[in-house]
């Protein structure tokens, strides 16, 4: 607008007294705007010089000047010419540049410090770019905290690693409390391998893989000593085998690092024995257990054949009863009626026979069920006569004992004749009681008749008279 009507007055005279007035404002109103320029830009130089340097005021001076170089407002003035201030804008805006880029840059390297771990150099580099070009203090802040952080937690390293070594040597600590301080410290490890320099890294990670195998070796032995305490062969093996893969699991993970397990191979050649032992204790007990459930199925079946014959039996004997009315000595002498040969005599002995007759009496007997009646005397009367029949049998195959032959014959024919004495009398038939005395007296013939033919010198044959004698019985002695 001035230089407008400044061309105006030089072309048209006659009105440069009308636009004179304006002209002279707007060349004031310039000058002062240079006026403010050229302050503003010794205030910039002012402030390059100053520590810190201000990096965001200086650039929003510069983008005042850079206005007011846009709307063609600088001209000279006493402080210089318009080509000296823009020459200074331009220098100006040199400078601050170089001075952005260098806060620029050394906030850069101090984070890439801070990403590798170096965290000293990290907070010098942030510190000096706060203090020199005034930095965002943030970023510093972030720094220190992050450095506090990781020089906290390398000392809680040191103090649980201390710790650990005081429970391992406490015989009154368990492995809980145990665990518990190496998981805490396995926590404070993987910090520090994340936040710490790569070469400080590598030793941090080989104390984790380390804590992590002593994990496994205090669980792997909280695991063995509750095995120890179990009995069911079942919950042996699944604990081994739960251990056994937490172990293979481990060793898959960190498949990387073998030549560093060996602690944990040999924990896993230990439980690959136990989980075996176990396996074979299953089978042992499967193996058991099913030869129990057979023993049991025989049992039972044994049982049952047994019930069943019982109930045959009673049934039979029910039927029997029931039959006429009959009572158990009358079918016991429907059993045996006609069974002994009588009379028998020396000249008619048949050694073979008479013994072949006794014991089938005595088996018809005891087939009777007569012993298993509720007759009196019935039990006794069997009992007796198989003794009787035993002894005739024992005589007649020369087993005589002959300083006891006497005394034997009577006791044996004494028993059997008072258990036929306990039979009721109005129980007792007289054809059975005929058939008992019957038996009694074969009995005896055929002891003493085979007692004669077993004699060797005078003093039997006298012992085998004396007796025939005694009792009635014609024999002929040898």
């Amino acid at each position: 607008m001035w230089r407008t009507l400044r061309d105006l007055a030089d072309e048209l005279p006659a009105a440069q007294q009308t636009v004179a007035g304006a002209t002279a404002a707007l060349a004031a109103a310039l000058e002062q705007v240079s006026q403010r320029a050229w302050t503003i830009a010794d205030d910039c130089r002012a402030r390059l010089a100053s520590v810190p340097i201000p990096i965001r005021p200086l650039q929003n001076q510069l983008a005042r000047l850079d206005h007011l170089r846009l709307l063609d407002a600088l001209v000279d003035c006493a402080r210089g010419s318009r080509a000296e201030l823009l020459d200074e804008i331009e220098r100006l805006r040199s400078e601050v540049d170089r001075a952005r880029a260098t806060r620029d840059r050394i906030a850069t390297g101090a984070r890439e410090a801070m990403e590798r771990g170096h965290l000293t150099t990290a907070l010098y580099d942030m510190a000096r770019a706060v203090d020199r070009y005034d930095a965002p203090a943030s970023d510093l802040e972030e720094a220190r905290k992050r450095k506090d952080a990781v020089e906290a937690a390398m000392r809680e390293n040191h103090r649980l690693a201390a710790r650990y070594a005081e429970l391992e040597d406490d015989p009154t600590s368990d492995a809980e409390q145990r665990v518990e301080v190496l998981q805490r410290r396995r926590e404070l490890l993987d910090f520090l391998c994340a936040n710490v320099a790569a070469e400080r890294a590598v030793t941090y990670a080989q104390d984790r893989l380390d804590v992590d195998v002593r994990i496994l070796q205090e669980r792997a032995a909280a695991a063995e000593r509750r095995l120890d305490t179990l009995t069911e062969p079942g919950a042996r093996l699944a604990l081994s085998a739960a251990t056994l893969a937490a172990l293979d699991e481990f060793t898959a993970a960190h498949g990387s690092e073998r030549d560093r397990l060996g602690r944990v191979q040999r924990m896993r050649e230990h439980w690959q024995s136990l989980h075996a032992r176990a396996g074979e204790d299953v089978a042992r007990a499967e193996a058991a257990s099913a030869e129990a459930r057979r023993r049991r199925q025989r049992t039972l079946l044994a049982r049952g054949l047994v019930g069943t014959l019982v109930v045959a039996l009673a049934v039979t004997a029910w039927l029997a009863l029931r039959r006429g009315g009959e009572d158990p000595l009358a079918a016991a002498v429907a059993s045996v009626t006609g069974q002994l040969r009588e009379p028998l005599t020396q000249a008619g002995y048949d050694p073979v026979q008479a013994v072949l007759d006794l014991d089938r009496f005595a088996g018809d007997l005891e087939r009777s069920g007569l012993a298993d009646s509720q007759v009196p005397g019935g039990r006794e009367i069997v009992r007796a006569a198989r003794a009787f029949a035993e002894h005739a049998s024992a005589t007649t195959r020369g087993h005589v004992a002959w300083g006891e032959f006497v005394a034997a014959t009577e006791a044996r024919r004494a028993e059997f004749e008072r258990a036929c004495a306990l039979l009721p009398t109005a129980a007792a038939s007289p054809e059975f009681a005929a058939v008992l005395d019957r038996f009694a007296r074969a009995a005896e013939l055929t002891a003493v008749f085979a007692a004669a033919r077993a004699c060797s010198d005078d003093a039997q044959r006298a012992i085998v008279r004396d007796y025939a004698r005694s009792r009635g019985i014609a024999v002929e002695v040898q």
